[in-house]
């Protein structure tokens, strides 16, 4: 704890002027620079372990976690040349703090028995790098690495003005869930919507309306994996040729006032393709979803949620004739506010997949999960918060295996000036 306080004290000595101002400066009014910083402590406690432990009855227990995370650290250029062009830079310094279910091989003999590894992993990455000329008033063209408009929540950076808790949405995170490797098991499985692709994008807006058509051919997106040696987490993107995920993504969006507060929506349709070789299966997903966020002086509700269906172009399914997979998932988000203190709580719902007992044995039973979160932030200011989660993550219990929840105390601190 020492060191947390420590660290997230340093931080915030330099980031507290920052956050002060909407805009961290300006160079001749052509160049706006914005920071953004978050930093938490995450802790476990064990679970029990379970002595019945045989063939119909497996026990997974989780071995706790105790950790310092320094967030994602970025640094945004935007400005202007001339009245029609105009340009973004975001860099990002990410650190993924997923926890990762892993065999405890020093358990042998015990039954099958999984642990939760966390181990935090960091990678340099432009998140975005574009150039928008605007074709006319409401008619702009835009054209590089960006993010497409898909989940509110989407964002590769933590946004507390979105989250509203340290943890993104389950439907939004990078990190697979409690359950999902279970599920995982010779299947496709719940894979993110596209983030940050490269292409080009037509973007007409009016009235606080936005509509948008991104069309995109760049790298295999952003993943994590684990190292079987360590069990340690590597994260940046995979090393295929360029050309090898294509596809398009479509939205409409609006921002505005209505009465006493601020509105956000969107609804969104993509459908992506990515292959790694000529040898392997390419991997077709297509989804939609649809959310909305209202901001008022006194309270905060969102709600948002997404469905996608990935389908292989060969079937490796046990299942004759069934090569697609079906997950869908929400999230509802409910706050008040009082004098910079922000009481919330956070249901977070995923079922993974349309498979039943004939296509996987027992996947009926596991294929669901569950996250509560309560916690209170209090904001310095619209930049600048600090806030305390207690979150549990329930999975769903089946008839072969039996899942502890995980409950997880998270204290952290986040500055946005982007």
């Amino acid at each position: 704890m020492k060191k947390l306080f420590e660290i997230m004290t340093t931080l915030f000595i330099f980031a507290a002027p920052i956050a002060i101002y909407a805009q961290a400066g300006s160079i001749a009014g052509s160049l706006q620079i914005g920071v953004h910083l978050d930093a938490s402590y995450q802790w476990s406690g064990s679970s029990k372990r379970d002595s019945r432990l045989n063939y119909k009855y497996t026990e997974i227990r989780w071995p706790g976690y105790d950790s310092v995370n320094i967030g994602d650290v970025a640094l945004e250029l935007n400005g202007k040349v001339g009245e029609r062009i105009s340009f973004k830079v975001l860099e990002a310094l990410v650190m993924d703090g997923t926890s990762v279910i892993v065999p405890d091989f020093t358990l042998v003999g015990a039954g099958s028995t999984l642990l939760i590894r966390h181990k935090p992993a960091v990678g340099a990455k432009t998140l975005e790098a574009y150039v928008d000329i605007k074709i006319m008033e409401p008619l702009k063209f835009r054209v590089g690495k960006q993010l497409t408009p898909t989940l509110l929540a989407n964002t590769g950076i933590h946004q507390a003005n979105v989250f509203r808790s340290a943890n993104a949405p389950l439907i939004a995170n990078r990190a697979v869930g409690t359950n999902q490797l279970r599920v995982g098991s010779n299947i496709p499985v719940k894979a993110d919507a596209p983030d940050f692709v490269t292409g080009a994008a037509i973007i007409g807006s009016f009235s606080g309306a936005e509509i948008s058509y991104t069309w995109f051919d760049g790298w295999l997106k952003q993943g994590s994996f684990v190292n079987a040696d360590d069990f340690s987490i590597n994260v940046g993107d995979v090393d295929y040729d360029f050309n090898k995920t294509k596809g398009a993504n479509i939205a409409l969006g609006y921002s505005g006032h209505v009465g006493p507060g601020k509105i956000a929506a969107r609804a969104f349709y993509f459908d992506e393709l990515s292959e790694t070789a000529a040898s392997t299966p390419k991997l077709r997903t297509q989804g939609w979803g649809l959310g909305a966020s209202y901001t008022h002086a006194k309270f905060f509700i969102a709600a948002e949620y997404a469905n996608d269906t990935l389908s292989l172009d060969k079937n490796l399914i046990p299942s004759p004739g069934k090569n697609d997979n079906n997950w869908w998932g929400f999230y509802l988000t409910l706050a008040g506010k009082f004098s910079g203190i922000e009481p919330l709580y956070r249901l977070d719902y995923v079922n993974y997949t349309n498979w039943n007992d004939n296509a996987v044995a027992d996947i009926t039973s596991y294929d669901t999960e569950t996250w509560h979160t309560i916690g209170v932030n209090y904001w310095f200011n619209d930049n600048a918060l600090v806030g305390l989660d207690y979150v549990i993550k329930a999975p769903e219990m089946g008839k072969l295996y039996k899942y502890p929840n995980i409950n997880e105390l998270i204290i952290y601190l986040e500055v946005n000036t982007l």
